[in-house]
């Protein structure tokens, strides 16, 4: 036989050895979430994009004071995702390869939930100048994430941005359904930060909301202790 057949034929073979493997392989691969390498970078779980939200378990309290209390409450909760994010360390990020390092304080929500608490908890409106101060830290590191600059997990960007709006909410303080929306939406991310994040279940959560629900006097400011 010519020496030339042999070698092509064999290589035919190969070729279709190979491809077979190939496709056997991909029948039997998991599926993998687009933001797995996100999760393994902040220690969490891996999420995935078709997990089912959480906006219509909040109570939505009229009372914006009452929203505020549990957008407050639901925020603190969310402090151990940015804690194991962060590790004590500051995140960095820079909006092209020419640009300087921003380098956030990664202590800005403990700051962010202390200004707030003071709110939550008394009505301080002294406390209203240091949210002021605090939510414009904010604006940059949003920015960032909502162009892709600051690559950080789904879970934590829920995080930060439910405390961005708590924040946003106790501001609009003087447009009633303006600081409503954004206490409701506040909650509605720490919802999704907490199922996602794996600290809860929908069903923990679920529960957690009915108790709240259930209290004499729910979202009021003796609840929040700190």
């Amino acid at each position: 036989m010519n020496i030339g057949l042999l070698i092509l034929l064999l290589l035919t073979l190969l070729i279709l050895v190979f491809s077979y493997l190939r496709r056997a392989r991909s029948r039997h691969a998991l599926p993998i979430a687009p933001w797995d390498h996100q999760a393994s970078e902040t220690g969490l779980p891996p999420t995935y994009p078709d997990k089912e939200s959480l906006p219509d378990l909040h109570p939505g309290h009229p009372d914006t004071l009452h929203q505020l209390v549990l957008a407050f409450h639901l925020c603190n909760l969310t402090i151990p995702v940015w804690n194991r994010y962060t590790g004590g360390h500051h995140p960095a990020w820079r909006n092209s390869t020419s640009s300087p390092w921003f380098r956030l304080d990664p202590h800005i929500l403990e700051r962010a939930h202390t200004a707030a608490g003071a709110i939550a908890r008394d009505n301080e409106v002294n406390a209203r100048q240091e949210v002021e101060s605090v939510f414009r830290d904010f604006i940059e590191p949003v920015i960032a994430l909502q162009d892709g600059a600051w690559p950080a997990g789904y879970p934590v960007k829920k995080c930060f941005l439910a405390t961005y709006n708590l924040l946003k909410g106790i501001l609009e303080k003087q447009d009633a359904r303006a600081s409503a929306a954004a206490f409701s939406l506040s909650i509605t991310q720490s919802l999704d930060c907490l199922e996602l994040s794996g600290l809860y279940t929908t069903e923990g959560l679920q529960d957690l909301l009915n108790e709240w629900k259930q209290e004499d006097s729910p979202g009021s400011p003796t609840k929040i202790h700190r």
